[in-house]
């Protein structure tokens, strides 16, 4: 059997030695967004049947210490523990694997071939299925039909990009005709985890020009509530639509919010009547004032409570020196969906000039 040996698990007399026992407290410094990784991770356990609200922790620390504080929530629990790979070894743990007969270098294991398209085959089914579309086949970027109208399935480990909706608006042109796979409407649902930003702007342009009614819909997380795939209560919510004001003065720049729309068809009718200003859409909104293209990193928040009610609109942030800056809004609805929208700024640190106000143009809303 074989066994793991490091410095200090023998005494001198060859007796293993005890274990530190200590249990520090943890203290969360940060919190980033669901990674694609963590949600395929979820829908996985989901569908074994498992616990899907497990999240992943990155723990800076000294392991002597951490592992022990560990004890209390995982003694017991834990059937393997996976070291990948073992650092600074100059060891090369690239393979190779034979396709065909022919043979390539891998660098790190993964899913490939059939066991891969079938496992994509599976989960577009179960999220069309909760869509209440019907599968359909020969097709590599439209993979159902609801109403009429095509569906696409985005991945769990990208974005909707642009680019995806160039290549859907491609696909439904050549499918158009006759058969029962075929559309008898001039639409495309475009459903996805994540979309790029401005994807709702940009993407419907697209759209518009190549003549092809397209609606984006988000993958709720309910997929992986049992409880609610069950009774049926997952719905996917069109994407919103947020417009916002950027003023920039010296090294200070105010962002506002000006409007906000959702889609009429997405909300309860009692909701709607209790709605005269788009401000009471908006839960929570952030901001991140310098988006390198990543992860959003929220460095502002204004969100309602109980006790407060309303939301401030303007904010005002200072830079350090003059650049180019990508400033990220993400706005959170009552619905519970988010919005994101990127903008532009110019900082000159001339505190008599302005870059000027730089607004997205309100899009209109496609008909349901």
């Amino acid at each position: 059997m074989a066994e793991l040996i490091w410095e200090g698990k023998y005494d001198k007399d060859g007796r293993r030695v005890a274990p530190l026992r200590v249990a520090l407290p943890f203290q969360s410094v940060e919190t980033v967004n669901e990674s694609a990784q963590q949600r395929q991770l979820s829908l996985e356990r989901f569908h074994s049947g498992r616990d899907s609200e497990w999240r992943n922790r990155l723990i800076w620390g000294d392991k002597k210490y951490v592992l022990p504080s560990l004890l209390d929530e995982f003694a017991g629990q834990v059937d393997l523990i996976y070291i990948d790979p073992p650092f600074d070894t100059g060891a090369d743990f690239s393979f190779q694997v034979q396709v065909d007969g022919e043979s390539f270098t891998k660098e790190q294991a993964g899913e490939f071939g059939e066991q891969a398209e079938a496992k994509q085959a599976a989960y577009r089914k179960f999220i069309l299925d909760l869509y209440k579309a019907r599968p359909i086949a020969g097709h590599t970027w439209l993979h159902g039909l609801k109403n009429g109208r095509m569906v696409h399935v985005g991945p769990v480990d990208s974005p909707i990009s642009p680019g995806d909706v160039a290549q859907i608006a491609s696909e439904f042109r050549r499918a158009m005709g006759t058969g029962k796979d075929a559309p008898s409407v001039n639409g495309v649902d475009v459903l996805g985890w994540d979309f790029a930003f401005e994807q709702n702007e940009v993407a419907r342009q697209q759209a518009a020009q190549a003549n092809i009614n397209m609606r984006f819909l988000r993958i709720p997380r309910d997929v992986m509530d049992k409880r609610a795939v069950e009774q049926g209560d997952v719905q996917f919510f069109e994407l919103a639509a947020l417009s916002a004001d950027v003023q920039g003065n010296g090294l200070s720049v105010t962002v506002t919010l000006t409007d906000f729309v959702i889609p009429p068809d997405d909300v309860p009718e009692e909701v709607r009547k209790a709605i005269s200003n788009w401000e009471q859409w908006v839960d929570y909104w952030s901001v991140d004032w310098d988006n390198k293209g990543d992860t959003f990193h929220n460095q502002w928040q204004d969100y309602r409570t109980r006790k407060k009610r309303t939301i401030q609109k303007s904010v005002t942030h200072t830079y350090d020196g003059p650049g180019d800056y990508t400033v990220v809004v993400k706005v959170i609805d009552i619905l519970g969906n988010d919005t994101t929208k990127s903008l532009k700024v110019k900082v000159t640190g001339n505190a008599s000039s302005r870059s000027g106000s730089i607004r997205a143009a309100k899009p209109t809303t496609a008909p349901g």
